[in-house]
């Protein structure tokens, strides 16, 4: 092994992966079974969304990788990444003793920041593994349409966030060991 500049792992992203079953004699192009599927899934990448498509296709559709084809991969973007907006995740997770349905909101820049945090929170609340767990819809939720207290207390116009016990860096020429006077951290 050489070293080589390695990034971190980014998370999650959103792909579009458009696939169908491949028309052959027994199956024309015009029918049902040659239908062309369009999912939207969570993956750290295209690969990923590419076997989790088939993974699905092989439960819903009855349609496997060997028989079908893959149209197209798109990974889709926040249209606007700069503004915090509410989440609201249905989705279904195996834990221990069985599958559960669940429902939680998040709030986060983008929904693929959400779903990280989605992942981050259920491997810690309910050691869930990110492939345990199937998210069935997101959906980006006005103020008034949150139900947990943990989201809906930000939706406040009164809110404040208080700066206690600023501790002021001095530059180094002024840094010593000792001083004469505490220094002032609360304003």
């Amino acid at each position: 092994m050489g070293k080589h500049a390695s990034t971190l792992p980014t998370g999650q992203s959103q792909y579009m992966v458009v696939g169908r079953y491949v028309p052959n004699t027994k199956y024309s192009e015009d029918s049902a079974m040659c239908k062309v599927y369009r999912m939207k899934l969570f993956a750290k990448n295209a690969v990923v969304a590419r076997s989790r498509f088939w993974y699905f296709m092989k439960r819903l559709c009855r349609v496997k990788k060997a028989n079908g084809q893959i149209i197209s991969v798109n990974q889709i973007f926040e249209k606007s990444p700069t503004k915090v907006k509410n989440f609201g995740f249905w989705f279904r997770y195996d834990s221990r003793t069985g599958t559960h349905n669940a429902y939680k909101e998040f709030r986060a820049m983008s929904l693929t920041d959400a779903v990280n945090n989605l992942y981050q929170d259920m491997a810690g609340r309910s050691r869930a593994k990110a492939n345990a767990i199937q998210i069935l819809k997101t959906a980006e939720l006005k103020p008034s349409e949150c139900k947990r207290p943990i989201v809906k207390q930000m939706h406040a116009r009164d809110i404040k966030f208080p700066l206690p016990h600023r501790v002021v860096k001095a530059p180094k020429e002024f840094k010593t060991t000792f001083k004469a006077s505490r220094p002032n951290t609360y304003y």
